[in-house]
């Protein structure tokens, strides 16, 4: 008899256990919708109404969305995916683990209400998330943010009023009719409030503008670059694509 109820205290200490363990996940994890066996592709996720606004107006600077994270990295991680969502372009947010299981395990809070995270992953290359104030967004998967955007709104070939050809690649390298230089369109504004790309050959900050074929080119100077021109230094016009 004693053996019984021995073993009864048992049973009834581990469902206990158990029933604490599963009534605490909520504090850490929720579960994702997705559809059964898809993973994301590694990588960098754009918010989508980021990359129509820029597909429409060509311009990063407009738009930009302050407070928001538009950007989200996809990398591995020891227990499954990590994301990693990007505020500004310019600093980090909370940390989400994504499981194998459709799980979704907070590494890191960052200071957030993480308690209403939702996470839906539509395919592999197409998410959706939410948390804290902000609502579920769409993201989707562009490999590297600066490149996809430089292809979007700068990369093609121009011309200027003499015909001389200025090529912005989209490996990331432009050809001028004197140089050749590595590029970067940049995404941050938090210090340049204008549409600009790195020269990281030489080292410096250029502004441009973007109307329809049109490209203008500006200097920037200051010590953060804070100042532009007034008048471009280049005004190109970009070759029509031959069909």
């Amino acid at each position: 008899m004693r053996a019984y109820q021995t073993a009864s205290m048992v049973l009834i200490i581990i469902a206990l256990l158990i029933y604490s363990v599963r009534d605490g996940v909520p504090e850490s994890a929720e579960v994702a919708q997705q559809k059964k066996g898809v993973m994301l592709i590694l990588g960098e996720y754009l918010r989508s109404d980021y990359v129509e606004s820029i597909r429409t107006n060509l311009s990063p600077m407009h738009s930009y969305l302050f407070g928001t994270p538009q950007l989200v990295k996809v990398q591995d991680g020891e227990t499954g995916l990590l994301l990693k969502p990007i505020f500004n372009f310019h600093e980090g947010g909370p940390d989400f683990i994504l499981k194998k299981d459709g799980s979704v395990v907070v590494q890191i809070g960052a200071g957030y209400d993480t308690s209403n995270l939702l996470l839906e992953v539509h395919e592999a290359n197409h998410f959706k998330i939410g948390f804290d104030k902000f609502k579920p967004t769409s993201y989707i998967f562009v490999g590297e943010a600066s490149r996809y955007v430089a292809t979007v709104v700068l990369a093609g070939e121009y011309t200027d009023v003499q015909g001389q050809l200025y090529v912005f690649g989209t490996d990331g390298w432009a050809i001028f009719p004197d140089r050749k230089f590595e590029y970067q369109v940049g995404l941050d504004h938090i210090l340049n409030q204008y549409d600009y790309f790195d020269d990281r050959t030489s080292n410096k900050v250029y502004a441009f503008k973007r109307r329809d074929r049109v490209l203008e080119i500006f200097g920037t100077s200051g010590d953060i670059n804070q100042f532009v021109d007034e008048r471009p230094i280049l005004s190109l016009k970009q070759k029509t694509s031959k069909k």
